[in-house]
């Protein structure tokens, strides 16, 4: 299962809103994202358009997160698996 933690982003904005993710806040703190190592798409039930960005960030702090830009609505999350506890850890220690 996965934990979607809202956040608030400063995107680049070229050719569509909200492309990719510059800098976040998260827990009280500003992390300025200097390396995005992968990114995917959710399409729709159709497989037409997408409804939501994924990205794997690297933080200037060294730190690692998985982020997701909700296409529809404009609102990004942070995203986390949940443990066998049902708790979950942010930020991950790598991202393979």
């Amino acid at each position: 299962m996965m934990t979607m933690i809202p956040i608030n982003v400063e995107s680049h904005s070229g050719y569509q809103t909200g492309e990719y993710p510059v800098w976040f806040f998260w827990n009280k703190v500003r992390f300025v994202v200097i390396k995005i190592t992968d990114r995917w798409y959710q399409m729709d039930v159709a497989g037409k358009e997408a409804v939501a960005n994924y990205f794997k960030i690297c933080t200037k702090s060294g730190l690692y997160f998985i982020m997701k830009h909700d296409t529809q609505t404009g609102k990004w999350y942070l995203v986390t698996p949940e443990d066998k506890e049902g708790l979950f850890t942010l930020p991950y220690d790598r991202l393979n």
